[in-house]
């Protein structure tokens, strides 16, 4: 197998390729000023439930202590950051988190997304790190 990564650039223009081909009715609408939204704009509004999470949002600094066993570097302590805000019109919270190094772990730094799934009636979030790790969980 044969794999390259990708450039964000050639993966914008993929998107609007792949929208063009589908004749994607979002691609050359216009929202005219004062213009009426329809019923089903309208009506679409982030799930109610995703109010539970508004103490989250705001910067949450941290300290640790982890109590590894000796040839893991016994004890350590540590630092992190995140900043928690909604996002993508309110119907997702997400999570920057910066980790500081430790003696045995390089500084990580990530994302992590939690919304409502209204149709399964559970909070899901998903997330990725600069270690190439990723999650995903309700």
């Amino acid at each position: 197998m044969h794999c390259r990564k990708q450039s964000s650039i050639g993966l914008v223009v993929w998107f609007a390729g792949l929208a063009l081909a589908l004749g994607s009715p979002l691609v050359f609408a216009e929202e005219k000023p004062g213009a009426k939204k329809s019923s089903a704009e309208a009506g679409m509004k982030p799930p109610p439930e995703l109010a539970q999470m508004n103490s989250m949002v705001g910067t949450w600094k941290c300290s640790s202590k982890m109590h590894l066993p000796p040839e893991m570097g016994g004890e350590q302590t540590g630092t992190s950051t995140m900043i928690i805000k909604k996002d993508l019109g309110g119907y997702w919270v997400v999570g920057q988190w910066k980790m500081g190094k430790t003696k045995t772990t390089p500084e990580m730094k990530g994302t992590i997304y939690w919304s409502y799934d209204a149709a399964d009636k559970k909070f899901v979030e998903l997330g990725v790190d600069s270690t190439g790790g990723y999650m995903h969980g309700t």
